[in-house]
Parts: structure tokens; C-alpha cells; sequence
């Protein structure tokens, strides 16, 4: 047809003309003065959302070592835990910042568990939670700690009615922040979580920030002057039938706690319980009524053992009323622990302690 060719030129003309359009702008939008090509593609483009910003971390007071700051509790919580042979394996110790281990009635001894950090992401669970006994409530009273037990000796409500602001939560009151767990028969079967815990200290108002800085640490070993002695493996007899033996990893630079010869584990995740730091302090302990309940000198002074890193180095504590556990060289100079959790043994005057080198 006559029209076709003016037709097929037009087109080819429209066509050369959006190639060199198109060229043209490709070339100056991209190109600056010095004629460097500063255009990133688009999903290379910095973004201030996408900028990794590095979490921001702060010191555990408890341990020394640095944590993620969102993980750290505006204060302690110090929790009372069982150790008679029904509530064994126990639930959370191994999470604990610092743990007691005492004597109370009965020749068994009980746990109190101070937790400053835990892991937000992921709740956890703690008991069996059982009775307040007055030297416990004077060692949480050392960390300005949130108390937590379940119900509690006479002279222990006494000491809570003398002292009406003496923050704690008793589970005898309260069947929110504990609960029962059938597969243990009663009273060994009380539980509690952080969670719940944070939760139940905030609609009592007692979730606050407090200052507590209890213990130096230091990763240097000249800052303890006394002589040494092998503490690869140590023994600890509350009794004739209960025996802690903690044992040296020398790769992990850690102690494994056992009872009664038994390594001691978590019961929701089986992990062993481990101390950087153990002490072994002395403290005057003697039966006060007729059920066996104690009485455990927690101020004035005494002797004690430091343990770590495969060794034993003699000390002194001493505590004023109201005031903080120091723990003091021989030559009374301050003593720095290594950073990392803390098992505390307190022991009768008369226990017979064992070092040992691990021949295991």
C-alpha cells in the first residue's frame, strides 16, 4: 500500500530518537564534576534503619562481666530454694548470679539464689521455693535484694513484722506469682518464674532501681598475696550423709558441683551447675528450739577459703550490721575475685574441709 513506507520510516525515527534519549540521561544523572560515578543502586543505599548498631552492654555488679543491658534487673532477687532429696534436681540455680548454701533444720541445707541477669527472650523457672529463715533474709539484705520464699520460720515473721518495709513476696499469700507442680508431692513442688517474679515486684512497687556492689573483681592474679595451696578438688561435709565436692575443669577454667557424689544438674535443661568462684566462709551456728531450727551468726568476723582456678587461698570475712560482706587477705587487703558467677558455702566452726589435687 502507498502508505506503509512513510509509516516504517516515522517508526524508525521514534526508535532512534529514545536510544539517544535514552543514553543522554543514563550518562547525567550518574556523572558529577570530577566524572566519578556516584550512584548506588538502589537497595545499596545506607539506610539508618539498616545500619547494625552493636548492642550496648553493661556490668553485672554480682559477677563483673559485662551483659546485654536490657538484661539486667533493676535489682536482685534473692530466692529461697530446697534441697532436701524430694525437690532434688532443682530448677534455675544454674542461672544464678550468686548462691548460698546453708544449713537449716534437719542436718539438709537450703539454697538462697540472687539473679540480677537473665535472658528476656526466654523465662525461667525457679524452685522448689520454700521457707524464710532469718540468716537468709540478713544475706539478701546484703544485695538490697527482692526475698522470695514460701511461707517462713516464726522467727522469721517476726522479723518481717518488726520490719514491714522489707521488700519481699511470700508465697504463702500468693497463688499468682507460684504455682504447684503435680509430679512432686507438697511442700516440694512450689515454683516461681523471673518473669512472673518482675511482674508481681512491679504491682507491689518494689521493682526499683537499688545500687548494690558487693564484691571487686579483678582478672589479675597478683592481686592476692597469700600463699596457695592444689584446690583442684574440694570436699565439704555437712554431714555424714550429704557431701558437696566441687572439681576443677582446667580447660573451662570452671568447678563441677556434686552431691553426694552425683554431678549436680538442672532439672528443665540437665545443664551441670559450674562456679567461677567459691568461698567457704566460717560462721557460728547453733540450735535455737526444739523442731532443730538454727541461729547463723551472719555479722561480726571469721575465716573462710577462696577457691579458684584450681586453688585455695586462706581468708577473713567480717560484716557490720547492716552493712556488706567484705572479704579481706590475711594481711587485710581486699580481696578481687575473677569475674564470673559465685557459690558461697557457709559452714559450722567445726567442718573439716578437704583440698586435693584431681587425680580423676
Amino acid at each position: 500500500m502507498w502508505f506503509k513506507k512513510p509509516v516504517i520510516l516515522f517508526i524508525l525515527f521514534l526508535i532512534l530518537i529514545g536510544i539517544v534519549l535514552n543514553a543522554c540521561g543514563s550518562n547525567s544523572g550518574n556523572v558529577k564534576n570530577n566524572g566519578e560515578n556516584n550512584t548506588l543502586p538502589a537497595n545499596e543505599i545506607p539506610s539508618e534503619n539498616n545500619k547494625s548498631t552493636p548492642e550496648e552492654k553493661i556490668i553485672n555488679p554480682l559477677t563483673g562481666l559485662m551483659v546485654p543491658k536490657n538484661s539486667l534487673l533493676k535489682r536482685p532477687f534473692a530466692v529461697v530454694i530446697e534441697n532436701e532429696k524430694k525437690s532434688r534436681p532443682q530448677s534455675g540455680l544454674y542461672k544464678a548470679d550468686v548462691v548460698y548454701e546453708v544449713l537449716a533444720e534437719g542436718g539438709i541445707t537450703r539454697f538462697l539464689a540472687l539473679y540480677l541477669s537473665f535472658d528476656p527472650e526466654k523465662d525461667l523457672e525457679i524452685g522448689p521455693v520454700r521457707s524464710a529463715r532469718p540468716y537468709l533474709i540478713e544475706f539478701a539484705k546484703n544485695y538490697g535484694a527482692v526475698f522470695v520464699h514460701y511461707g517462713g520460720s516464726p522467727q522469721a515473721y517476726s522479723y518481717f513484722k518488726e520490719d514491714k518495709k522489707f521488700p519481699h513476696i511470700d508465697g504463702i499469700y500468693d497463688n499468682v506469682t507460684f504455682y504447684r507442680k503435680k509430679e512432686r508431692p507438697a511442700p516440694h513442688n512450689a515454683y516461681t518464674s523471673m518473669d512472673k517474679l518482675v511482674s508481681t515486684a512491679n504491682r507491689l512497687n518494689l521493682y526499683k532501681d537499688v545500687d548494690t556492689k558487693p564484691f571487686e573483681f579483678s582478672d589479675e592474679e597478683s592481686d592476692i598475696i597469700n600463699d596457695f595451696q592444689t584446690a583442684e578438688k574440694v570436699e565439704i561435709p555437712y554431714n555424714s550423709s550429704y557431701k558437696v565436692t566441687y572439681i576443677f575443669d582446667k580447660k573451662e577454667g570452671i568447678y563441677r558441683r556434686f552431691m553426694n557424689e552425683n554431678l549436680h544438674a538442672d532439672k528443665n535443661t540437665n545443664n551441670p551447675i559450674t562456679t567461677k568462684n567459691l568461698l567457704i566462709l566460717y560462721m557460728n551456728t547453733k540450735v535455737i528450739d526444739k523442731e532443730g531450727r538454727l541461729t547463723i551468726e551472719t555479722y561480726g568476723s571469721g575465716n573462710g577459703f577462696y577457691i579458684f582456678d584450681g586453688k585455695c587461698v586462706k581468708i577473713l570475712w567480717e560484716r557490720k550490721e547492716n552493712g556488706n560482706l567484705k572479704l579481706l587477705s590475711l594481711d587485710k587487703k581486699n580481696i578481687k575475685l575473677r569475674k564470673g558467677n559465685i557459690w558461697i558455702q557457709v559452714v559450722p566452726q567445726n567442718t573439716k574441709i578437704k583440698f586435693d589435687s584431681n587425680n580423676n
